[in-house]
């Protein structure tokens, strides 16, 4: 068999591919398949088990820091580790500068940050007003 099959999720193109295949052939690539299926189960499940083992590790470390009264910033900071990355404050959002009337006649505004909006921009191209003439 020289051809190579083309791995889908789609039945459609799974019975396109496999549709000049003999009998034979397609019990035998079930065959494999399902001692693929295998492998695959058996890795999972002991996968899962490492990480059930992993997890009852770590709350039993915890217990016993916590029992012995040691504070687990301390242990921390007297193992050396690099430093933990601070975790970046949201800042709070920026103040609108700038209003205008957008075509449909709302006015609105803009912090001006990120793109120009197109009422501001139409104005500040045709040269008729500048940015000072949209400030709040």
């Amino acid at each position: 068999m020289a051809k190579k099959i083309f791995l889908s999720n789609n039945i459609r193109s799974i019975k396109a591919q496999t549709k000049n295949i003999s009998l034979e052939q397609l019990h035998s690539i079930q065959a494999k398949l399902e001692e693929i299926i295998k492998e695959r189960q058996k890795e999972d499940e002991e996968a899962k088990k490492n990480l059930i083992e992993h997890n009852k590790k770590v709350e039993d470390y915890l217990k016993q820091i916590t029992s012995d009264g040691v504070a687990l910033a301390e242990l921390l900071k007297k193992a050396n580790l690099p430093a933990f990355k601070k975790l970046r404050k949201m800042r709070p959002p920026r103040p609108p500068k700038y209003k205008y009337t957008d075509s449909n006649g709302n006015l609105r505004t803009w912090t001006g940050q990120g793109r120009t909006p197109k009422p501001i921009q139409h104005a500040l191209n045709s040269q008729t007003k500048s940015l000072k003439d949209f400030l709040i």
